[in-house]
């Protein structure tokens, strides 16, 4: 986002409109003419990347009555305000939507071409074009904010382990993806060696640990030296990020108590934040709208759950690899939410509501993405169940 804001933003230019909700401070957006070629990148982005993405989800999908609703559904929900509005302001969560749309419509793409490969091998060329274009896509939005970093790992990792498992054109595949593996590691160097992480661990600390006497023992074993003593301020300079992963990884008690406190509150908002906008009629009739596609309601985590379980199910029971993939793709979606739904939440206390943002949008899309899934999969279960699929016959028929 810095990097786009340089390179359209005049000189002379001056922001005359500053939102920060965290303070109480929310104001009226404001059109600028000087600020006016990011807001419009981003809009034709964003269109890009969720028309591709629509596109590339139906074209998964077997019946022709799912593929018509899934194209409804889905282009309401990332039309209605809820998402659209992310593109008139200057944030870095405006390109996390629009990019992460475009990483996983060529995520996406790539499956259904390397699925496509493996029915008939030989051409591999499709597959380096897809996962080069991905790579792109993932490094670019992987360098957006820094808990994105976290899905782009577990990405590449199930990238890597599925090139390994089936030797179909080990390299395009892996050369891309060692080259996201390269980005999320300058991307975390890049983090740690800047100093805005160090007021947010402090508000972690201060609220999650230092007022618990149990806690700080925990952190003391860990190596924590004795708060205000001289050796603290070394130790948090260089080891309190690690030493308070490690704390949440061993503590998933402390942390699904906390989570659960806050649930509620995460969830009752949809909507961005910052600005406040017109009350126009349609507006108004719109918002209705995306509140039905993006609910307010924690249980679309459960429905999450119950849905990826199903659709794993299904492809241990049917061992059709298309199947499979899409299990895959809903099982990576709903760990990448809980990662960086966790980090963010604990990363900075004071400004959870905007950071978890996007987190909370993931759990609302797997939802109708896992439904579409199974849907699809109940009214073609013949066709999986025999290994037919997008009108090609399987030869193997591994998961």
């Amino acid at each position: 986002m810095n990097l786009l804001f340089r390179l359209a933003k005049e000189p002379e230019c001056a922001i005359t409109a500053l939102s920060m909700p965290a303070i109480g401070k929310e104001t009226k957006r404001v059109a600028q003419d000087c600020l006016a070629p990011i807001v419009t990148f981003q809009a034709y982005l964003s269109t890009l990347s969720w028309g591709l993405f629509v596109l590339s989800f139906t074209s998964i999908l077997e019946n022709s009555f799912t593929k018509i609703v899934s194209a409804l559904v889905l282009s309401a929900m990332l039309l209605v305000p809820q998402v659209a509005d992310w593109d008139s302001i200057l944030t870095s969560e405006s390109l996390t939507f629009s990019l992460f749309a475009l990483m996983l419509s060529l995520v996406v793409g790539l499956v259904r071409q390397r699925l496509k490969g493996i029915a008939k091998p030989g051409d591999s060329g499709w597959i380096t074009v897809l996962a080069i274009l991905t790579a792109v896509a993932a490094a670019l939005w992987t360098l957006v904010r820094d808990t994105n970093v976290y899905a782009t790992a577990l990405l590449s990792l199930i990238a890597i382990a599925l090139a390994i498992r089936d030797k179909l054109a080990r390299r395009p595949l892996l050369v891309p993806t060692a080259l996201v593996l390269a980005v999320c590691v300058l991307a975390v160097v890049s983090a740690s060696q800047s100093l805005r992480w160090q007021n947010s661990l402090r508000q972690a600390l201060d609220e999650y640990i230092i007022p618990y006497p149990t806690r700080v023992a925990a952190f003391q074993r860990y190596g924590m030296p004795s708060l205000g003593s001289v050796e603290y301020q070394s130790w948090f300079e260089h080891r309190a990020p690690i030493t308070y992963l490690a704390f949440l990884g061993s503590h998933p008690g402390f942390v699904s108590t906390t989570l659960m406190n806050r649930i509620d509150s995460l969830f009752a908002e949809n909507n961005q934040p910052y600005f406040k906008s017109p009350d126009l009629p349609l507006r108004e009739a719109a918002l209705i709208v995306g509140d039905l596609l993006h609910p307010k309601s924690p249980s679309s985590v459960l429905i999450d759950v119950v849905l990826v379980l199903a659709a794993c199910a299904a492809a241990l029971t049917y061992r059709n690899p298309w199947v499979s993939q899409q299990a895959i793709i809903l099982l990576w979606l709903l760990a990448s939410a809980t990662c960086t739904l966790i980090v963010s939440f604990f990363a900075d206390p004071t400004a959870v509501e905007r950071h978890v943002v996007f987190s909370l949008f993931l759990f609302r899309l797997i939802s109708w993405l896992g439904m579409l899934v199974i849907i699809d999969l109940g009214l073609n279960k013949s066709s999986f169940g025999t290994g037919m699929t997008n009108g090609s016959r399987w030869t193997s028929p591994s998961p």
